[in-house]
């Protein structure tokens, strides 16, 4: 029946693939920025301040960046879904939710004149991080998939 087989088995079998490539795809979204914080601190500095409001150091951006780097590991690996994945939703809705001017205004018709598009790239990262969360129990090919409900 192909694509339009509506067994549960292949609904099963098509919900575990989706599953792993929206888990591995969200990690490392994750793992991208958490590089950033080593390669090109100075910019992580500069969204701190102007996003967060908080002035950071090439330190704290490192220390950032590894604790960063972990939690995409276990993202991408499928452990401790219930925190790890929730700790995702947080972290990326926070910083979604920081630029908010950005994402309301993508053509720049008031905050300058470079158009923020990719600002809204965001928005379904989001849901993604959200769905992953949501359906973690689903999330078969997981390494805690392997052994159970979370």
């Amino acid at each position: 029946m192909g694509i339009l087989d509506t067994r549960p088995e292949t609904f099963e079998s098509r919900l575990t693939v989706s599953l792993a490539l929206t888990r591995i795809s969200l990690g490392a979204f994750l793992l991208v920025w958490a590089v950033m914080k080593f390669v090109v601190p100075k910019g992580t500095i500069g969204i701190f301040k102007k996003f967060y409001g908080l002035s950071i150091d090439v330190e704290l951006s490192m220390v950032l960046g590894a604790l960063q780097a972990v939690l995409a590991v276990l993202i991408i690996l499928g452990l401790w879904r219930t925190w790890t994945y929730g700790l995702g939703v947080l972290m990326h809705g926070f910083s979604q939710l920081s630029s908010w001017r950005e994402t309301l205004d993508p053509w720049a018709l008031y905050l300058s004149d470079k158009p923020k598009m990719l600002f809204w790239a965001g928005v379904p990262v989001l849901a993604a991080f959200i769905a992953l969360w949501l359906l973690r129990d689903r999330d078969r090919w997981s390494l805690d998939g392997r052994r159970g409900p979370p």
